[in-house]
């Protein structure tokens, strides 16, 4: 699919594909992230298209220090993890197969703002004390853990600052996020999976 990353669950025909984020790009106190995800086939369980790792995440344990985006069949999406209250809703819009939907997560002084197709779904989400962490190590795509994702990922935008809600709801009607000042990490995704973008201080 044009513009597009491609990732797969383990099937017969497939091992788990994913993309790791690593900390050069992530490494900020403030930030905006922003990603459409398209799922591809019927949901077997819950599904982890995008995590947020913290500092010292550790691989064998995924449940820990960090926190994820999970989707279900019955229309229900949910940010839970380490550290977090677990945020859930529905919409009948969302989670259809085969078509795109765009995700908006920002980060400042321990609060997180997310936002589905430009309409913001929680506001002010703070992170508990007892798990303060000040910048991410790490996003991963396409996460195998226990579940997997079976879809595409694509206008993925790592911003060092924090974006208002006013502009991430104009964003939102774009066909392609653009690159700008504060662009860490841009991938549109082409079909060769490149990836681009420039790194700030």
């Amino acid at each position: 699919m044009d513009n597009s990353l491609r990732l797969e669950k383990n099937t017969a025909e497939h091992n788990v594909e994913q993309i790791r984020i690593s900390e050069w790009v992530v490494n900020k106190k403030e930030w905006t992230c922003e990603f459409s995800v398209m799922f591809l086939d019927a949901f077997v369980n819950w599904e982890w298209p995008v995590m947020f790792c913290y500092q010292d995440f550790n691989d064998a344990d995924p449940y820990s220090r960090a926190f994820r985006l999970e989707t279900n069949a019955r229309a229900i999406s949910t940010f839970k993890g380490e550290g977090v209250s677990q945020i859930g809703y529905g919409d009948e819009s969302v989670n259809k197969i085969g078509a795109f939907i765009l995700y908006a997560v920002t980060f400042s002084n321990d609060n997180l703002n997310i936002y589905c197709n430009g309409k913001q779904i929680s506001k002010n989400y703070k992170i508990k004390p007892e798990y303060n962490f000040k910048c991410l190590s790490r996003i991963m795509l396409g996460f195998g853990g226990t579940n997997g994702f079976n879809g595409c990922i694509k206008n993925f935008r790592f911003s060092s600052t924090v974006h208002t809600a006013e502009k991430i709801a104009a964003d939102s009607k774009l066909d392609e996020l653009p690159v700008e000042e504060d662009t860490v990490l841009y991938m549109p995704l082409k079909k060769d999976l490149s990836m681009y973008g420039h790194y700030n201080d």
